[in-house]
């Protein structure tokens, strides 16, 4: 991956526009979105993520502004333990990632925290509420570039398949979001 790249995605279900600017730093990979989703009513979403070398989540910023505006911040305090507003959430212990609904960027996360195969637990995240729980998930890698996705707790039974470009990010994800054309 270059230093810095911009992806872009439509949402499907529902109908939504992402862009997400990524770059990589000498302390890791920051992460900047902004998400504009067409439900009734409408909203939108900005996010802020910060990720160690090994793409697992240091600390991630979201705001959510419809016809009220919602903030959090969530902070890994170890390799499974999380805060969420400052505040220790033994809920979410044994949550290996960060998992938001809205985005087909953090199943590359959960792709490269299972190295391709595998399950995980995710601290899932639901918009616009910002309600957090724990999600289980499992992948399984089809082809090189190529992923089932399996979801084994928030919305059990759930499957898609995953794309996935050249740097692992994800480009198809099967019935919810597609990667928009780079323009011209």
């Amino acid at each position: 991956m270059s230093d810095e790249h911009i992806y872009r995605w439509r949402g499907l279900d529902p109908p939504s526009l992402e862009v997400l600017r990524v770059q990589e730093t000498s302390g890791g990979i920051s992460a900047h979105s902004t998400l504009s989703v067409n439900e009734d009513p409408s909203y939108a979403v900005s996010y802020e993520w910060q990720l160690d070398a090994t793409w697992r989540t240091v600390w991630l910023r979201i705001r959510v502004e419809s016809e009220e505006e919602h903030d959090m911040l969530i902070e890994r305090t170890g390799d499974a333990t999380w805060t969420v507003d400052g505040a220790e959430r033994d809920d979410l212990d044994g949550c290996d990632e960060v998992d938001l609904a809205i985005t087909p960027f953090c199943n590359t996360l959960g792709m490269k925290r299972v190295a391709g195969d595998g399950e995980l637990t995710a601290l899932y995240v639901t918009f616009p509420a910002l309600a957090v729980q724990p999600s289980r998930q499992r992948y399984e890698r089809i082809t090189a570039r190529a992923y089932r996705y399996v979801d084994l707790g928030a919305a059990e039974g759930f499957e898609a398949r995953l794309e996935v470009d050249v740097n692992g990010i994800v480009t198809r994800y099967e019935g919810l979001f597609e990667a928009l054309p780079e323009p011209l």
